[in-house]
């Protein structure tokens, strides 16, 4: 059996934000997201407490205490150092959050260690829906994150199991990016390749992207530029080889 995913990832370091604070910024991701798709109107919050879904009027009753409730489990139980974690599903039509028209989305912020945002369309074991996998709404959708949450890097990647038996390369954190967010203090003189599409924001941010259409791994230009930019986040965000996972930076501050 054969798979693809296409999905957003981020991570960043203790934030220090409270339940009231991260399901403010949830309100206002969503409210942000759903211009971009229809896909992103029927919103439903997980209730770890509950243990079911509900939609965001309901979690709007109190949302602070549910994200209150959805505190991170560890060996030792549930502890406030480990932060609170927000699953969230949209839909073009309700209840229809398990098929190739929805999208999903989590949010990790207020651990002492480790906090992270990721957006998927879609579930990877079904076919692909190509009108909501686009290169707009990636883009948009990783720029509506860099804005909410205070996450100093960010990126866009493909995978396509069809294409992993005949793979050469090590796999690295940043392995097929598409599209890459860094904070000004990552971007600080950056000199990218001409090949890559580069977009600066007044304060020094960057948004670059490998192309600006649906990346395809069995393109060869496609996965060139991609590894472009796999070499622009490996140097200016770096990983730990040993445990797999991109070296944490500080939550970015301003915005909020």
């Amino acid at each position: 059996m054969t798979y693809s995913s296409f999905d957003i990832k981020a991570t960043w370091a203790p934030d220090g934000m409270t339940p009231g604070e991260l399901a403010e910024r949830v309100s206002c991701m969503l409210r942000a997201l759903e211009p971009l798709s229809p896909a992103m109107t029927n919103w439903v919050i997980g209730d770890q407490v509950q243990e079911r879904w509900v939609t965001l009027r309901e979690a709007s009753v109190d949302f602070p205490g549910l994200v209150r409730g959805n505190m991170v489990r560890d060996d030792w139980g549930a502890r406030p150092e480990n932060g609170y974690r927000v699953g969230i599903k949209g839909s073009q039509r309700p209840s229809a959050f398990s098929d190739s028209n929805s999208v999903h989305l989590s949010v990790t912020a207020g651990s002492r260690f480790n906090n992270s945002v990721s957006f998927e369309v879609g579930v990877p074991s079904l076919a692909r829906n190509f009108d909501l996998t686009t290169y707009p709404l990636y883009k948009d959708v990783l720029r509506v994150l860099a804005d909410v949450w205070p996450l100093p890097w960010g990126f866009a990647s493909t995978y396509d199991s069809k294409f992993e038996r005949g793979r050469k390369r090590a796999r690295t954190p940043f392995d097929l990016a598409w599209i890459g967010y860094l904070s000004a203090p990552l971007a600080e003189r950056l000199v990218p390749p001409k090949e890559l599409i580069v977009e600066r924001t007044p304060g020094g941010e960057a948004l670059i992207s490998a192309v600006e259409v649906l990346i395809d791994q069995s393109n060869s230009e496609h996965v060139a530029r991609s590894r472009l930019l796999e070499e622009i986040l490996i140097n200016r965000v770096g990983y730990d080889p040993r445990l797999f996972r991109p070296k944490l930076h500080p939550a970015r501050g301003g915005r909020w």
